[in-house]
């Protein structure tokens, strides 16, 4: 096909392709979809192959020429996408204009108009300084670090005897009473574990169940702030019953050449596991302050770059985000819509933000 083309670049990455089909080439294509029709066709009276030409258009006259404008259309946008420069994304199909009717005899034209690839016109991004922190690995980084791995090689013994100390791991029963003193449907919690002094308990009753022993019941009645950090408890007063079921004591190992073994065959003592500490750290720092330079370099170069985004593109991208969002919420998204909706908000609400 003989086609040719006119192409104008538009706003936004958008393109406008102006292409005309010569009049041979239009009449090529419906001679060869009515012969097709006379070699197919099976119309009464005739045999099959040997209907006439001029029946066939008689009986099938304004469907041809659709047929063949469908044709040319599909053939023409093949051939001019192949060897065109703007090439169209896959994010939207191209929208086809034509004002023109398709007529035998006469060359056949019509507009396409589509989103392509944007032409990035890149800021400087050569001789950037990047501005880094001065940084070293202390005794009191490595001090911490240790303090972790004493942590979680610690042991935990029950401790039989005694009161509840910060520090002791506790396992306990609660439940919220009403005012008549039964339970309250829904807040029962039992075998709850948790560390004394770390406040890990929606209650926050580590002050309460320190000087408890083991078999002990306490009632506890605890009033919340309106600032509380749970919403449902914010402001209220309650009442708890709590049953302190057993209480472990938690022995740290010493920090000598013996846990350093214990964690690895490959440290003979302290020191070794302190070097490989540290050598850890620098190689966290250096591959966090790497990362921390590119992206401000990268921010510097968008910053002054022009990249002209076509809205299909963009479209696309916030309809991959706005299914990701409920499935992080796993929620549907009509179900999610709603809900905006009860917030006085819109799905293109969401997109726009």
């Amino acid at each position: 096909m003989n086609a040719t083309k006119e192409v104008e670049l538009l706003d936004n990455s958008r393109v406008k392709l102006k292409i005309s089909i010569p009049m041979d080439d239009v009449t090529k294509e419906y001679d060869s979809l009515v012969k097709e029709y006379c070699e197919k066709a099976h119309l009464k009276g005739f045999r099959k192959g040997k209907v006439p030409k001029d029946v066939i258009i008689r009986k099938l006259g304004p469907s041809l020429i659709e047929q063949t404008r469908t044709e040319l259309l599909e053939k023409s946008l093949s051939e001019i996408f192949e060897s065109v420069e703007k090439k169209p994304i896959p994010y939207a199909t191209p929208e086809i204009k034509s004002e023109q009717a398709l007529e035998l005899g006469k060359e056949f034209s019509y507009e396409v108009i589509y989103d392509t690839w944007p032409a990035i016109e890149l800021g400087p991004y050569l001789g950037l300084e990047i501005d880094q922190p001065e940084w070293e690995i202390t005794d009191e980084d490595i001090g911490r670090e240790m303090k972790g791995i004493q942590e979680q090689n610690a042991l935990f013994t029950d401790k039989e005897t005694g009161v509840v100390e910060t520090g002791n791991i506790v396992n306990l029963d609660y439940v919220e009473l009403d005012d008549s003193g039964a339970d309250k449907p829904g807040t029962k919690r039992e075998a709850f574990v948790f560390e004394v002094g770390t406040g890990y308990n929606v209650y926050k009753i580590d002050d309460e169940v320190t000087g408890m022993k083991k078999g002990d019941t306490k009632l506890v009645t605890k009033t919340f702030p309106e600032d509380f950090e749970t919403k449902a408890l914010a402001g209220k007063t309650v009442i708890l019953k709590v049953t302190l079921n057993s209480v472990k004591e938690k022995k740290l190992p010493e920090i000598d050449d013996e846990l350093a073994q214990d964690i690895s065959e490959k440290f003979k003592t302290l020191d070794d596991l302190k070097a490989d500490i540290r050598r850890k750290l620098e190689d966290a720092v250096k591959s966090r302050l790497r990362s921390g330079v590119v992206t401000r370099v990268l921010d510097s170069v968008v910053e002054t770059s022009t990249i002209p985004l076509p809205a299909s593109m963009v479209d696309y991208h916030l309809e991959a985000m706005w299914q990701e969002y409920a499935n992080q919420l796993r929620i549907d998204q009509k179900q999610l819509a709603a809900l905006l909706e009860q917030q006085g908000k819109t799905v293109e609400d969401l997109c726009k933000e």
